[in-house]
């Protein structure tokens, strides 16, 4: 059997985003794929700490190496040219041409092209020749007197024979590295310079006074240095990492080594990394050692626009302060991570594939029989109520399928029962509106509450009494009050309706343009369960005519009596 029913709310229509397919999908895939993805991040993660940590013992093992072998190497080229300087044989070349030149009163420019000049060097200077053959760093060796004059060259260029405190070269790093070795009588070092003399090759230089006997200064022995060569020692000393590399930065920024091997950015490039401005807020004019300070390495954007690792280390040598910079690709130097990245990415993606497709047929299979119980719930609030759900399952949507399918014979059972009981209600309820007619045509009726304030009126109250339904709903009945009768009256009649009986009389009632009316009235009070009244109902018929034909008579009898008694 068909029924029709009007439910109260609009059919709820279940998108795909919120199906249970769609749900059972979500949580298949997130309880699959979440744990994996945590442990691939924590294991990315700790591979990455490793990595970085092996990198940074790795950079500072090189550095130190790097700095130790510049600390090494120049320490031993102080002690070659101290032992030089000691040399009686360079003191006695020293003696010979500075005692030959004076006593010549040549120019020294043509006195260095001399017979004495050269017969003086042929005699004196062999272990100068010696050095220079068995050092492949030294490029030249000069002896200098006290005035700056450059009386030897083994080199024999244009400085030979020149002043280095009042010529062309005054403003040289190694004029200003001779005067102040002169000064302090230290053995120091200059720093790089593109020196003219040498066809402008890159040099460094070394000076160291020259003492006689009695421990005066007489002269200056100076060594220039190739360090090129040594430079490029250091670099060779990297790893094998393509992007692990050393390079020698000044104090002023520029670079002392290229970045790279054969590079003309030396003392061209400026180098403004995060890591030199550390070198620079730690060490450049601190009082604390290098040793005082623990260098780490960290990343920052590499001299190339690479991210880097780096770490530095302090160069400090007699007359020159550098900073030695170690850094690799921080890509290179995680390469591993990065691998393990992106197979633990491949692994994830398949598995999230897999998983689709697996939490896909399961929940199908899983939501099918739900499927079912939604069609087969809006087709009953359609008001079909004889489609079953057939639900295979063993499990507990077999139980509730087998439940609903109870559930909609007895509503089919409940539904008949309940048109039956409405067939009586509808008669009932068509007695009733007659009844309800018929009274309404002959009484006057009003309900009203405890207090006696109007709650409900019919319209033959509303012509008896003149006053509109408007007017009279809330109104207390003490409005109809014509004042014939007395408070006792009233008492009586509260008295008997309080009590829950039933109260017959008749009233004198005012209408609303003043004339007076009389009713039989029927007071029947409303009771609630616990026996008290909570509403009366008042039934009244209009008995006006009756009372003025009673008065009259009254009136015309008492006249009659009047008359006889006269």
């Amino acid at each position: 059997m068909n029924k029709t029913f009007k439910p109260h709310q609009k059919i709820r229509r279940v998108g795909f985003l919120h199906s249970i397919n769609q749900t059972l999908l979500i949580w298949f895939l997130f309880l699959a794929l979440f744990p994996m993805l945590i442990t691939s991040w924590l294991s990315y993660q700790r591979a990455s700490e490793i990595l970085r940590l092996a990198a940074e013992q790795k950079l500072e093992q090189v550095a130190v190496s790097g700095s130790q072998f510049i600390d090494n190497w120049f320490d031993y080229r102080f002690m070659d040219i101290l032992q030089q300087a000691d040399d009686p044989n360079t003191r006695n070349l020293f003696d010979n041409l500075q005692a030959g030149w004076k006593q010549s009163s040549m120019p020294l420019p043509v006195y260095v092209k001399s017979y004495h000049w050269a017969q003086v060097v042929d005699q004196h200077q062999q272990d100068m020749i010696t050095m220079m053959h068995y050092y492949d760093y030294i490029y030249d060796l000069f002896l200098i007197d006290l005035e700056g004059n450059v009386l030897y060259s083994v080199a024999h260029e244009s400085d030979l024979g020149s002043n280095l405190f009042s010529e062309v070269l005054q403003d040289t790093n190694f004029s200003k590295t001779v005067k102040t070795s002169l000064r302090t009588g230290q053995t120091l070092v200059s720093d790089l310079e593109r020196y003219s003399p040498s066809n402008n090759k890159l040099a460094g230089f070394i000076t160291t006074p020259i003492l006689d006997q009695s421990g005066q200064k007489v002269g200056l022995l100076a060594m220039q240095l190739q360090l090129d060569r040594i430079f490029s020692g250091i670099q060779s000393k990297t790893l094998k990492e393509v992007s692990l590399r050393h390079y020698v930065v000044g104090s002023d920024g520029l670079l002392r080594t290229g970045l790279q091997q054969g590079s003309d950015e030396i003392l061209k490039k400026s180098i403004n990394t995060e890591q030199f401005k550390r070198w620079k807020l730690e060490h450049e004019g601190s009082k604390l050692m290098d040793d005082q300070v623990q260098e780490t390495a960290f990343d920052y954007m590499g001299p190339n626009g690479q991210t880097v690792i780096g770490i530095h280390h302090a160069i400090r040598l007699a007359g020159v302060t550098w900073v030695l910079i170690t850094e690799i690709n921080r890509n290179e130097a995680l390469a591993a991570a990065n691998w393990l990245q992106q197979i633990t990415l491949i692994m994830i993606a398949l598995t999230g594939l897999i998983v689709a497709g697996l939490a896909a047929v399961q929940a199908r299979r899983m939501s099918r029989p739900l499927i079912e119980l939604v069609n087969a719930t809006r087709a009953a609030e359609k008001g079909d109520l004889t489609q079953d759900v057939n639900v295979q399952a063993n499990n507990e949507i077999g139980v509730l399928a087998d439940s609903f399918n109870t559930m909609l014979k007895a509503r089919q059972q409940q539904w008949t029962k309940l048109e039956e009981s409405n067939e009586v209600a509808q008669q009932a309820l068509a007695d009733l509106s007659e009844q309800k007619f018929a009274l309404d045509q002959h009484a006057i009726v009003s309900i009203t509450d405890v207090k006696g304030n109007i709650t409900l009126i019919n319209e033959k109250f509303c012509e008896i009494s003149g006053y509109s339904y408007e007017e009279l709903m809330g109104q207390n009945h003490r409005l109809l009050n014509s004042g014939y009768h007395n408070i006792s009256f009233f008492h009586e009649m509260y008295h008997i309706i309080a009590n829950g009986d039933v109260w017959s009389g008749e009233i004198c009632n005012k209408a609303k343009d003043g004339h007076l009316y009389w009713v039989q009235s029927t007071i029947v009070p409303f009771k609630d369960k616990n026996n008290k009244p909570q509403s009366y109902i008042a039934i009244r018929t209009d008995i006006t005519a009756r009372k003025k034909s009673e008065l009259a008579l009254k009136e015309s009898k008492d006249r009659q009596e009047l008359v006889m008694a006269n």
